[in-house]
């Protein structure tokens, strides 16, 4: 599910109106109405307010927002693919790498 669908389904849940969410996380309601059809995506400070509003754990939040900005950013393609391939590599290694230091030799894959 994208962003914006998260969004609205999230507010639809909660039986709440547009309205509601933008006086209960102090952001407009048109912009909230733009997250919600995908033509702007919320800044972290905003996704912050957004978690507190609907009482969510902003970092689940927060992955699903960096996913959503990848995608805007690069699209689906076999680039962006190849690249996120690379990160993950990039990744499991910095995680092997920090646990030795730690002395727990966990892999993350």
């Amino acid at each position: 599910m994208d962003f914006g669908a998260k969004l609205k389904k999230l507010r639809h849940e909660h039986n709440a109106t547009l309205h509601a969410v933008a006086m209960g996380t102090n952001i407009d309601m048109t912009l909230l109405s733009k997250f919600e059809r995908k033509e702007r995506i919320p800044t972290n400070e905003q996704a912050k307010k957004i978690a507190a509003y609907y009482d969510i754990d902003y970092n689940k939040l927060n992955i699903e927002l960096t996913a959503e900005k990848i995608i805007s950013e690069y699209g689906f393609n076999d680039t962006t693919y190849e690249a996120v391939n690379l990160v993950r590599e990039s990744f499991s290694e910095y995680y092997v790498n920090s646990d030795r230091e730690k002395g727990n030799g966990k892999n993350i894959v």
